[in-house]
């Protein structure tokens, strides 16, 4: 439900955005096609790095940044991370940065 809440308010914000409730296996390629990906908190951190490998994994994607939204900063992530809850306010203005940075 959330994903798909902040798939809508990056919508109304000017973003092309999709929502993968898990890692688009027989689909991964369609990756290639992103600037940014985003990953939402999940009940475990080895469930969120296993998707960070996935991508970076993926030869379509592998280069594709990564902002990883945490309830507890860590250093463990490969991507940019954001605090969540963010507002909406913070969010393009970290896609944006992160774009900026990987160009």
């Amino acid at each position: 439900m959330i994903g798909k809440a902040l798939e809508s308010l990056l919508a109304s914000a000017d973003y092309a955005a999709r929502f993968f409730s898990e890692y688009p296996e027989a689909d991964a390629e369609s990756l290639g096609t992103a600037r940014v990906a985003l990953i939402l908190p999940a009940s475990s951190s080895g469930r969120q790095e296993a998707l960070e490998a996935q991508i970076k994994n993926t030869p379509s994607a592998m280069n594709l940044p990564v902002i990883e939204f945490t309830t507890t900063p860590n250093d463990n992530g490969q991507g940019i991370q954001v605090p969540w809850p963010c507002s909406i306010e913070d969010l393009p203005r970290a896609i944006d940065e992160t774009l900026l940075d990987s160009s």
